[in-house]
């Protein structure tokens, strides 16, 4: 008979441990269904084609998709906003997610024109769409004038360049003087 209640007493043991198990298991499996369900979504950008590093980007080579936020990194690119001049870092495959790490930013101001320059010393293998600092020297300095400017046409006369009007104000104190403009060309602009 002893043993008999002992039976007994592990068998109703083994139930409860069993029905302690399941009601865990329910609650912990309806708390993760709760917690899935209050995780907000996000817009996020990626590339629809192939974008070459020095590329902008440009609303027709993204798209905008919404996804779960815990699933994007913090640092994605958020806004695809105007006065904003955006360039691929790197090569941008299709389908990527793009990223702050992966872009460079240029605030974009309204007072940009394009300018042609002359009686700038240009090097012999410099190309449209290269970046550039122009530079003047005299005997005393040697200074930047204008900084990582890209190179919109180019031909054995003048160079022309985008630029604002603090620049072309800071070009013309320059050019003036008895000094020389030079340019230095970016190997790698997008890392330098």
């Amino acid at each position: 008979m002893g043993y008999s209640r002992n039976i007994r007493k592990i068998i109703k043991l083994i139930i409860s441990l069993g029905v302690i198990y399941i009601l865990v298991f329910l609650f912990i499996n309806n708390t993760e269904k709760d917690h899935k369900n209050d995780i907000e979504e996000v817009s996020v950008f990626i590339a629809n084609k192939l974008i070459k590093a020095g590329d902008r980007l440009e609303i027709n080579n993204i798209d905008s998709i919404v996804v779960r936020e815990d699933l994007v990194p913090k640092n994605r690119m958020e806004v695809f906003g105007k006065n904003k001049d955006i360039i691929a870092k790197i090569d941008i495959y299709p389908n990527t997610l793009m990223t702050k790490d992966m872009l460079l930013e240029k605030n974009v101001s309204e007072d940009l024109r394009y300018q042609d320059f002359k009686g700038i010393e240009v090097l012999s293998d410099l190309e449209a769409g290269e970046y550039i600092d122009v530079r003047y020297k005299n005997n005393e300095t040697d200074l930047a004038i204008l900084c990582k400017k890209e190179v919109i046409e180019i031909d054995n006369k003048y160079i022309k360049l985008m630029t604002n009007e603090k620049e072309r104000q800071k070009y013309a104190k320059f050019s003036g003087n008895k000094g020389q403009f030079y340019i230095v060309k970016y190997i790698e602009p997008f890392y330098q």
